[in-house]
């Protein structure tokens, strides 16, 4: 998975503000099923604060 040190920083800043994100243990587990599964090509996030989950998802492989 590529890492994008900009997500950590993000995720920070976010919650500071009191912006509702997922839980990080919701986040790896929702990335691990992505990941293991190529078949997942696209991924449509309804409703987002600060795009933060659609950039780790994109980070997961460059077919997503």
């Amino acid at each position: 998975m590529k890492k994008n040190r900009l997500i950590p920083k993000i995720a920070g800043e976010t919650r500071e503000d009191h912006i509702p994100l997922m839980f990080d243990e919701s986040m790896e587990l929702l990335l691990d099923y992505i990941e293991t599964h190529d078949e997942i090509e696209k991924i449509l996030e309804i409703g987002t604060a600060v795009g933060w989950s659609s950039m780790c998802m994109a980070g997961i492989r460059k077919t997503i």
